[in-house]
């Protein structure tokens, strides 16, 4: 009984590796992309992030709550209160927000060194 088990994985083994053996030949990965002549030259990746940091600066009129990229920064903003954060450089997502469910929402683009600023923000 023993050897018919053997005898059944190393033929199925077999099988299998000869079914991969087909697969791979039969692959044909595809050719790259190359632009006509006379067009600009095609790039396959996104541009490389920015790197480095920027500093934001938040100023709301009226006592706010102020989540960064879904994080609440603590404590809460006072009114008129001015907050200043360091942000890595690229695209993040503000919100204000008061304890009465007003808010305002915003994308800021930082720049890496630079300050950006977001002041006097009126929540409705």
């Amino acid at each position: 009984a023993r050897r018919r088990r053997w005898r059944a994985w190393v033929a199925g083994a077999a099988g299998l590796v000869a079914g991969l053996g087909v697969l791979a030949a039969g692959f044909r990965p595809e050719r790259p992309a190359v632009a006509p002549p006379g067009a600009a030259p095609m790039v396959d990746r996104a541009p490389a992030p920015a790197t480095g940091t920027g500093t934001l600066r938040v100023q709301a009129r009226t006592p706010a709550i102020l989540v960064l990229d879904g994080v609440p920064l603590v404590p809460r903003l006072g009114a008129g209160e001015t907050r200043q954060v360091t942000l890595g450089a690229g695209e993040h997502r503000l919100e204000l927000r008061t304890e009465d469910g007003h808010r305002t929402r915003a994308t800021v683009q930082i720049q890496p060194g630079e300050v950006s600023e977001l002041l006097g923000v009126e929540l409705e």
